[in-house]
């Protein structure tokens, strides 16, 4: 009830917390004691509460609930910090993983984590070429595929292109990031209209991302046979 009255009381005094450097997970067993005096002392300079208010109208000066205060509240939010300051970087590391799912990875930075996907496009199509001599051949597609390159980050797709062939080959694959790190080209269009404002690829939106080389490449599962061809590529700096 304490913090319900004094809003500001429970953030003053977090930041008192955080920057006594002695108030360490690693700090001798009179740590809560310690840090209940500096309680009593943001109560007292930070709220104006004096002898008739509580908490120093109390037994224990409000101690138990203090406690359990930073058991349940304060010691969750900041674990991560304080297992750091007092066991080092590793165990910091260590305990950031121990609160995720124990899957996830971090994320390098900004437009530098890519995943390239193959989308399979269910269309009855055929495909018209010019015949040797005279006229035209048509013939059925047996497969008809899209690749496509999405920033993780930001969910944006950087680059695509359509596969007309039974499977994607290498030359597919440094076609879409070439295109996703020079600037893809205008798409023709069939019925020719003005772009509306901002939709087009990142890349040509902001030329500062232009030739920026990305550092994390995701591959769809069908695309694993290609791995070698990803890792070799000039176009890829990450090389994993």
């Amino acid at each position: 009830m304490l913090f319900v009255d004094h809003s500001e009381l429970e953030r003053t005094f977090e930041k008192r917390l955080l920057l006594r450097a002695r108030y360490k997970l690693g700090s001798p067993p009179h740590w809560f004691r310690n840090a209940h005096k500096d309680f009593l002392d943001a109560c007292r300079e930070d709220c104006g509460l004096g002898a008739e208010d509580y908490p120093f109208t109390s037994g224990d000066r409000g101690f138990r609930a203090f406690k359990k205060w930073m058991k349940e509240a304060y010691l969750p939010r900041h674990l991560s910090r304080w297992v750091r300051d007092s066991y080092g970087p590793a165990a910091g590391q260590a305990q950031d993983y121990a609160e995720g799912d124990g899957e996830s990875k971090r994320l390098l930075g900004p437009y530098k984590v890519w995943q390239l996907d193959e989308v399979d496009l269910d269309v009855n199509a055929r495909c018209t070429l010019p015949a040797p001599k005279r006229g035209e051949i048509s013939a059925p597609l047996h497969r008809l595929s899209e690749l496509r390159l999405v920033d993780v980050g930001s969910g944006a797709v950087l680059s695509r292109r359509l596969v007309v062939s039974k499977k994607v080959a290498a030359n597919d694959v440094l076609i879409v990031l070439w295109d996703a790190i020079s600037g893809p080209p205008e798409v023709p269009k069939v019925y020719p209209s003005p772009p509306k404002p901002e939709a087009d690829y990142p890349v040509n939106l902001f030329p500062e991302l232009r030739f920026a080389l990305v550092d994390l490449l995701y591959l769809d599962n069908a695309l694993a046979h290609l791995a070698a061809c990803r890792d070799g590529s000039s176009l890829y700096a990450g090389g994993r």
